[in-house]
């Protein structure tokens, strides 16, 4: 079995990334790891008080993310394709290519 880490940001080509990774996933017998990188400054704002932190907006945003990133994992799950998801803020790259390195033989 391998194991194919797919980065998604809910994007116009989100739907064609996971089409294609199903399609893979299929032909290898391959399990999805499905990451989704939020910025970490989600809920902050600079206005004329400065800068603030809204923390209910930030709660807003990532369970709205995190419902959609649930619904690709269905998605997969319902093609016979073991699927997991993770869901965390930080710098991308940094997050997306460590979470790699956890998944070792792995595609990206």
């Amino acid at each position: 079995m391998i194991n194919i880490v797919l980065p998604v940001d809910f994007g116009d080509k989100t739907d064609q990334l996971v089409d294609g990774a199903i399609k893979f996933a299929k032909q290898l017998n391959g399990r999805i790891y499905l990451i989704h990188v939020a910025p970490s400054d989600i809920g902050f704002a600079i206005g004329d008080m400065g800068f603030q932190y809204f923390p209910e907006v930030e709660a807003n945003e990532i369970r709205e993310e995190l419902v959609q990133l649930n619904k690709i994992e269905q998605r997969i799950i319902a093609h016979d394709i073991d699927c997991e998801h993770l869901l965390k803020q930080g710098i991308a790259k940094d997050i997306i290519l460590e979470y790699a390195a956890a998944k070792m033989q792995t595609i990206l």
